[in-house]
């Protein structure tokens, strides 16, 4: 039906690229896991069309240093996924 439910603790955002090019962050929707606060964690549904991607990544892309150590950030990594779409 083109919907997807998610709920991520504290996690890296994840991407969602429409066909048409606009890329949306979908928020955490709790807290981290483990950090002792138990207020439980709310399941966000979005509609997705046919063509729609998701990425999904850990801090361990966004921390990633360069030999001149400037990070690749949130920024670039979705800059990247929205440009490698276009191809």
């Amino acid at each position: 039906n083109g919907s997807i439910e998610y709920a991520s603790a504290g996690h890296e955002s994840s991407w969602l690229l429409d066909p048409d090019g606009k890329l949306r962050e979908l928020p955490s929707t709790g807290p981290p896991v483990g950090t002792g606060m138990d207020l439980g964690w709310e399941a966000e549904v979005l509609t997705a069309r046919p063509g729609t991607r998701i990425l999904l990544a850990t801090d361990g892309v966004t921390e990633a240093t360069a030999p001149d150590g400037s990070l690749f950030t949130r920024t670039r990594l979705g800059r990247d996924f929205q440009e490698d779409a276009r191809l």
